[in-house]
């Protein structure tokens, strides 16, 4: 009986049978549903009361809540165990050898395993044009507590085996809002019909006024090598102290834990709240633990009306963003310093825009 040779090719076709490569196929990342995923479903309620008080004032003072339930989320079902490359003999296996289901990489596992609680008090304060003036005011006190900031973000769970790790604050939680519009119609020479009231009267002026709390930052280390034993690079910290905020307006200097001073305009502390984990352990703190800088803003416009004809009118506009050009920090440094090359952690990284102010001309007939 004749030899016969047996080939065996790999990412090849039928028709090029040849183009397949001579070695063996990598692991292969899955994505898969779970057997049973219940419809993501909101449930919203709320209760209030208005009151109508003199001089045309209508105020409100509301409790609102949503409940989001069932929410899409993604965990790596094959994810290593915390500390499994730390055992003796493991650190030289290759890590997709170590996986619960060898011979695949990463599994992406899609569930319904989020939840997102909001409660917010919402009060207003309305007044209708009345006399040349019409303003409103808005004030939100909340709060948005959720497991799934990440959402379908595989790569943004520090631990795909404990969700209820994940539970803190939404990177979109703002827990006071204020909101002021309005417009006044100036009473000198409105009356008049002369080149004098036509000159000196139909001005007007509206704004709208902004102030929000910041938003909600996570802290995180981007480590070298494999410290949590789980092939994971980016890890939270722990925990251990008050985050002290500080006024960014002023230059301070630190001494980081890695023994480097740094220098520049902190929004908080980099010393005294966060440490590195224990080797085999992730960090105890909760996703968006720092809440960044508030923002307060004024936009102001100023129009004078002029009647040219019974059917043509003018208005000049000057409007100014930012009209007390008031510095708002829009961004702050959330990399620790693992090594001595990360020096922006707690510093401030952008700013909102200064004052801008633009003026128009409208013809309307």
């Amino acid at each position: 009986m004749p030899f016969i040779q047996r080939t065996t090719l790999f990412d090849a076709n039928i028709e090029q049978p040849t183009a397949g490569r001579a070695g063996p196929l990598l692991p292969s990342a899955v994505t898969t549903w779970a057997p049973v995923v219940k419809t993501p479903t909101v449930y919203s309620y709320s209760a209030g009361l208005q009151r109508r008080l003199p001089r045309s004032l209508l105020a409100e003072a509301r409790y609102v809540g949503t409940l989001g339930r069932y929410i899409t989320m993604a965990t790596d079902s094959n994810e290593l165990p915390l500390g499994t490359r730390l055992l003796p003999g493991n650190a030289a296996v290759p890590r997709d050898s170590l996986r619960p289901y060898p011979g695949f990489s990463m599994i992406t596992w899609l569930t319904a395993q989020g939840s997102a609680n909001y409660h917010a008090l919402q009060t207003s304060l309305e007044r209708r044009l009345e006399s040349g003036l019409r303003f409103g005011i808005a004030y939100t006190w909340s709060k948005v507590i959720t497991n799934a900031t990440t959402e379908q973000a595989v790569g943004g769970l520090q631990n795909s085996y404990d969700l209820r790790a994940e539970r803190g604050l939404a990177d979109y939680d703002r827990t006071h809002v204020l909101v002021a519009n309005y417009i006044y119609e100036l009473p000198f020479f409105a009356r008049r019909r002369d080149r004098l009231g036509k000159a000196l009267g139909g001005w007007e002026i509206s704004g709208i006024t902004n102030v929000t709390s910041g938003s909600m930052s996570t802290p995180s280390y981007s480590l070298s090598g494999d410290p949590t034993g789980a092939g994971k690079t980016i890890i939270r910290p722990d925990f251990v102290a008050p985050v002290r905020i500080l006024d960014p307006r002023q230059t301070r200097t630190f001494t980081l834990p890695n023994g480097r001073a740094v220098t520049g305009n902190f929004y908080f502390d980099p010393t005294v709240s966060f440490r590195l984990p224990a080797a085999g352990l992730y960090g105890n703190s909760a996703p968006n633990l720092i809440r960044g800088p508030g923002m307060h803003n004024w936009d102001v416009s100023l129009f004078k009306n002029l009647a040219i004809r019974e059917t043509v009118r003018v208005q000049f506009r000057a409007e100014f963003f930012n009209f007390f050009n008031h510095t708002s920090f829009s961004g702050i440094g959330t990399g620790l310093p693992a090594t001595a090359t990360n020096t922006t952690f707690g510093q401030v990284t952008a700013v909102a825009p200064a004052r801008t102010v633009q003026f128009g001309l409208k013809l309307a007939f």
